[in-house]
């Protein structure tokens, strides 16, 4: 990319010439963690791409029907962006100062913006199951009424980057730091009610479930798994947000600090590269298992019930992948065809039980399909 920075450059504190020292010398730190965190975010993103098209060579579930692995994908592409505009700051350590509007202040300002609005954004998705596409447009919107309002004042340096000018502390709020907020406080506030809510249920003997049960165990791993994801977002976007904040009520921060924390923010990608790699096993593992056959079709799986009746039988728990639409009344009693049942994307683990009714495990009669 070809930088213009030999336009007219506006006064301090927007741009910044010559850099400080010890400026200089923690964005080198703050380029190095980017520069990590782009090559490690790029290559699991080309990694999970491969795989989902090519997904019967991969695995033997049908990974593009898994909604987790969707959204983390995404959430990783969301990493990359933020991590891409750190790793500008090599530019500025060539040139000893940070110098607006130019190109490359520009270039790093929007994507720190829009990665950081769509990080928080996936983050609750994976809570809530949002629409993908909404995100997406939401955080570009967010990150490109400023430019269209303000043109090239809005982007400016900030501090030992380029981002929000700090004359513009209100855009500042209700394009970034409210939604960051509003996203890490609902995030936290569902995976403490899903907690709260599945220790209720399992407490409850009327319930039937147990602590001890696979499905729960499996329910609990995939939850904790999930919310790895939300707290280290929260962990690592905290402390720029939180010192961003204070600076927007007239205290100066030291740039120490601010260097710092944004180590730790473009680190997220990193972190979150690991997360993926010691969790994917279990959020694959909740995609439908599909036959040798079907491995080898190109068509997704369409008889996923009927599979696994045939396979564990009646009587027996078994675990399948939803949202399940209701059973149709002429499945309930009597009837062995399930050739009609197929399955929306995967968003969760449930669990079937197929129930005789009369208690034999010879008998052939009606049985019931329960969801839980």
């Amino acid at each position: 990319m070809a930088f213009n920075s030999r336009a007219e450059m506006f006064p301090f504190p927007y741009s910044i010439d010559p850099m400080p020292r010890g400026m200089r010398e923690g964005l080198i730190g703050v380029a190095i963690f980017a520069t990590f965190s782009v090559l490690s975010t790029s290559v699991l993103i080309a990694l999970i791409a491969h795989c989902l098209y090519t997904w019967r060579y991969c695995y033997r579930q049908y990974i593009q029907a898994n909604q987790y692995v969707l959204f983390i994908l995404n959430l990783l592409i969301a990493d990359f962006q933020p991590a891409l505009a750190l790793m500008i700051s090599w530019h500025w350590v060539g040139l000893g100062k940070i110098i607006a509007p130019t190109t490359a202040c520009f270039t790093q300002a929007w994507f720190l913006h829009i990665g950081d609005v769509a990080s928080g954004a996936f983050v609750l998705a994976v809570a809530v199951h949002t629409n993908i596409v909404a995100i997406w447009i939401f955080a570009i919107v967010m990150t490109n009424i400023g430019p269209i309002l303000h043109k090239n004042s809005f982007f400016t340096r900030a501090g030992a980057w380029c981002w929000v000018s700090p004359k513009y502390e209100s855009e500042r709020l209700f394009f970034h730091y409210l939604w960051i907020f509003i996203d890490q406080a609902s995030t936290l506030r569902i995976y403490l009610y899903l907690f709260h809510r599945m220790r209720n249920q399992l407490q409850d003997p009327k319930s039937g479930l147990s602590y001890e049960s696979a499905t729960t165990k499996s329910l609990w791993r995939a939850t904790w798994y999930m919310f790895l994801y939300a707290g280290a977002y929260l962990v690592l976007i905290s402390p720029l947000a939180i010192g961003s904040m204070i600076a927007m009520s007239g205290y100066t921060l030291p740039d120490a600090y601010l260097l710092v924390a944004g180590c730790v923010m473009t680190s997220c990608g990193c972190v979150d590269v690991l997360t993926y790699t010691y969790t994917h096993r279990t959020l694959v593992s909740s995609a439908p298992e599909v036959s040798e056959q079907q491995r080898r079709s190109a068509s997704p799986p369409r008889h996923i019930i009927k599979d696994s009746i045939e396979l564990h039988g009646l009587g027996l728990e078994t675990e399948i992948t939803g949202p399940v639409r209701a059973v149709p009344a002429k499945y309930q009693k009597g009837v062995r065809s399930h050739e009609d049942l197929t399955f929306p994307p995967t968003v969760a683990r449930h669990a079937l039980s197929a129930e005789p009714a009369v208690d034999t495990r010879h008998d052939t009669g009606g049985f019931n399909f329960e969801l839980r």
